[in-house]
């Protein structure tokens, strides 16, 4: 750890403050922190207790021998897992952006938690997607005129030739996505199983559900822009990369894991549902058209 960095400590679920190593290692000599106190600085996955820190255990500290205890129960630092209120869902919104491996890696992500935090913030955000479902005109046929504006005709058609969307069904649809998005987690999980990572279905379910809340609220004045489909389609290509740091930022942050590692298993999950999805139907008709060949 280099000299300049700041240690974060909790006591329970009190923050304590930020600190300098010389600082820690003074209020431990005279009492003012104890080696049950949990600690968090840059470079460290989860918080663990200051008596578990080689720096401070070389300064004289003993190691306790509820260390592990304290380990596992660790105070989460998530708002939203502190109490739940707005300004909790808030705060929490805040600091999964700004700050997701300082505040996310210790929360406990209980699934009935985070599947109302995802709800909540459908319903913050609902003005402006029933906005975007009723106001504006079908996205099929806005997405055919400007194929037909950049002369893909046959891709337009295609497009034109399909049923018109549901108004009724897109609100069925809304208010099933939190579910759609926990199951998106499932699929992730299996995807971390898939190449030996150990981290639990509810944990992961948990915060894809956080994830795609601060999406939600982030894209929801977009919705505003359904007007003028060519400024909303540039917005949201442009906006796509952010808005993928954000999501495995959070993701990585809640898990454990490096963002670019979550990103990676997502990638590999997608594949994998793509060649099920796409190549193994094809396979299947083509041995069934091989079969029944004169």
């Amino acid at each position: 750890m280099e000299e300049t960095s700041q240690i974060h400590v909790a006591r329970k679920t009190v923050q304590l403050g930020v600190f300098s190593p010389e600082e820690v290692v003074a209020g431990l000599a005279s009492g003012r922190f104890q080696s049950t106190d949990l600690a968090w600085t840059n470079g460290l996955a989860a918080w663990k207790p200051l008596g578990e820190w080689p720096e401070f255990a070389a300064a004289g500290v003993p190691t306790s021998p509820l260390a592990a205890d304290s380990a596992s129960a660790a105070p989460s630092q998530i708002p939203w897992e502190q109490g739940k209120s707005l300004g909790a869902f808030f705060a929490t919104i805040k600091v999964a952006i700004l700050s997701p491996r300082a505040t996310l890696a210790n929360g406990r992500f209980a699934f009935g938690d985070w599947l109302a935090f995802c709800y909540l913030a459908l319903a913050i955000t609902l003005p402006f997607q029933l906005i975007g479902i009723f106001a504006f005109d079908d996205k099929n046929a806005q997405l055919a005129d400007l194929l037909l504006k950049l002369g893909l005709h046959d891709m337009a058609n295609q497009i034109l030739a399909a049923p018109p969307q549901s108004k009724a069904m897109a609100v069925i649809g809304l208010a099933l996505a939190p579910l759609f998005y926990a199951f998106a987690g499932v699929l992730h999980f299996l995807g971390q199983k898939l190449v030996r990572l150990g981290v639990p279905l509810e944990r992961t379910a948990s915060a894809y559900l956080l994830a795609f809340a601060v999406l939600i609220v982030l894209g929801a004045p977009f919705q505003l822009l359904g007007f003028n489909f060519e400024l909303q389609a540039a917005l949201g290509f442009l906006l796509a990369i952010p808005m993928a740091v954000v999501f495995f930022q959070a993701l990585g942050a809640a898990t454990g894991l490096s963002a670019w590692v979550q990103f990676g298993i997502a990638c590999l999950v997608a594949f994998i549902l793509c060649c099920c999805c796409c190549l193994a139907p094809l396979m299947l008709l083509g041995g069934i058209g091989a079969a029944v060949a004169p």
